[in-house]
């Protein structure tokens, strides 16, 4: 995985120097999960999380971005009465996810002012899970996936250096190893940064 990663950082570098309209954007801000699921044991329910990382632009009215981020993405889920006295028991379960994001968006400006712009992008990514606190009750055998597929779409505004980004992932496939519980994290993105 690291050497993925390296490898990532290495083109993104060399794709900067060739391209003559390059910018980077330095960004951070905060994330709010929304599950799909089918657990029959209990309700699941998104809580913020964070990430942090940058994102390079290439080209001008149409451009490619490449990025990185460090995330973390959590969910509770409440266990409900179903009969089974084991289920009633249990505390409330925090799912924990820390990882590394690799998204390769296209964007668009939509306006291009002077001082300020509006833009909207698109594409894929890969989220490389770092760490996890396996062990669902009901599914201790199930690992988490250690590399979780999404696809994002968002809109963005630039003022001067300041941008602000909302968008939206969502996950392509199953958190889990196997195929149940069906259980997607779909991630809404809130952002802000320095472009220069």
């Amino acid at each position: 995985m690291k050497r993925i990663i390296v490898s990532c950082l290495l083109i993104m570098s060399a794709m900067s120097f060739a391209y003559s309209q390059a910018q980077f954007n330095l960004k951070g801000g905060l994330n709010f999960t929304q599950v799909s699921e089918d657990y029959q044991d209990g309700e699941i329910d998104g809580k913020a999380g964070f990430q942090i990382g940058f994102e390079t632009r290439l080209g001008d009215q149409v451009y490619i971005s490449p990025g990185i981020y460090y995330f973390q993405h959590q969910s509770r889920i409440n266990f409900v009465d179903d009969g089974d006295v084991n289920i009633v028991d249990l505390p409330d379960y925090d799912v924990d996810f820390k990882g590394i994001r690799i998204p390769v968006h296209i964007g668009v400006d939509v306006i291009k002012g002077e001082n300020w712009g509006l833009r909207a992008f698109t594409g894929p990514n890969a989220s490389f899970i770092l760490s996890t606190n396996d062990g669902l009750p009901g599914y201790e055998d199930d690992a988490f996936r250690d590399i979780l597929w999404g696809y994002n779409a968002g809109v963005g505004v630039d003022l001067g250096i300041i941008t602000l980004d909302v968008s939206r992932e969502w996950r392509l496939n199953n958190v889990f190893e196997g195929n149940t519980p069906e259980f997607k994290n779909n991630i809404t993105y809130l952002s802000v940064g320095f472009l220069f």
